[in-house]
């Protein structure tokens, strides 16, 4: 990884942690009360990908929509401190930033556990002039990217217009193009697509396989690739790894070695930072896929959203 470029596309939010002590049970209701001993924002969704591109020291380009508001505020001064380039935000005023808070206790005053998380997100779909301004600065950046990332966070930024025209200026440009999918989407808005990475979860809803066993998702896994015409196919799987298809419909799955499972937030973009970040740098899609099994491993070791460095 030699500073190559990456943009980034798609959803962006406030990832906020209140960490506390729950020491007893609220006598207004049976629930935990939790004394607050520390307070942690770090950048979601894109903001999350553009972070682990920065720490494996990668340039992240941030493209996506934020209110005008102090959590776009914090959000941007995150991106701005860890590396990445905020001049592709859309700063909006009549749309507020979404941002994720974690409760999280503190068990025995040192083990995190998450109690709950409250999502604050605007109801309202971004309006047709911001994804066309959107799209009209993402398109003004690719030719300065090495490749190019979509992750679609499901908070209505990478609608299928916005895809298919990101997509279609990559391939114009000769630029690879990876999407991270959002679960609850229709895969046929990310067609085209050079690589698209979802997880078991998101593998077996878009296919209609009924089978949880990675041993059956080679025919299903070929049948999709084909369908959305892909390049290629990666599809992540937690303790099995991950299953890769090629161009060739050749299948290869790359296993994982047992880790001790902390928190499995942020696996998804520390593999799509690390497949992006390995295919960018020359490598194969066997060793992009290695390089991102690795570093999917070494977040869910970790408690929240964490970037892996390069050492």
């Amino acid at each position: 990884f030699a500073d190559q470029r990456v943009l980034v596309v798609g959803d962006f939010w406030l990832d906020r942690y209140v960490s506390g002590d729950a020491q007893h049970i609220s006598p207004e209701a049976s629930v935990p009360v939790l004394r607050m001993v520390a307070r942690e924002e770090r950048g979601g969704g894109c903001g999350s990908v553009a972070a682990h591109l920065s720490a494996i020291d990668l340039k992240a380009t941030c493209c996506g929509i934020v209110g005008r508001d102090e959590a776009g505020d914090r959000l941007t001064d995150l991106l701005t401190k860890a590396g990445a380039r905020t001049d592709g935000l859309l700063r909006v005023a009549d749309r507020s930033t979404a941002v994720k808070t974690r409760l999280v206790g503190l068990a025995q005053h040192r083990h995190p556990q998450q109690l709950l998380r409250v999502d604050e997100e605007d109801a309202a779909q971004p309006t047709d002039d911001d994804l066309n301004a959107l799209c009209e600065a993402a398109e003004k950046q690719i030719g300065d990217a090495d490749l190019v990332c979509i992750q679609d966070g499901g908070l209505g930024t990478v609608t299928e217009a916005v895809a298919q025209r990101i997509i279609a200026a990559a391939q114009a440009a000769g630029k690879i193009v990876l999407v991270d999918p959002a679960t609850r989407s229709d895969f046929g808005r990310y067609r085209g697509a050079s690589v698209l990475t979802p997880n078991r979860k998101e593998f077996l809803r878009a296919t209609g396989h009924d089978n949880e066993d990675a041993d059956t998702f080679d025919v299903p896994a070929k049948q999709l690739r084909v369908d959305l015409n892909l390049k290629w196919l990666v599809v992540t799987l937690d303790r099995d790894g991950i299953l890769v298809v090629d161009e060739a419909d050749r299948v290869m799955h790359v296993p994982t070695r047992a880790r001790a499972v902390y928190d499995n937030a942020g696996a998804g973009d520390a593999v799509l930072a690390a497949l992006a970040a390995a295919l960018a740098a020359g490598g194969s899609l066997e060793q992009a896929a290695q390089v991102a099994n690795f570093a999917g491993g070494l977040e869910v070791e970790q408690f929240g959203n964490v970037p892996v460095s390069k050492s």
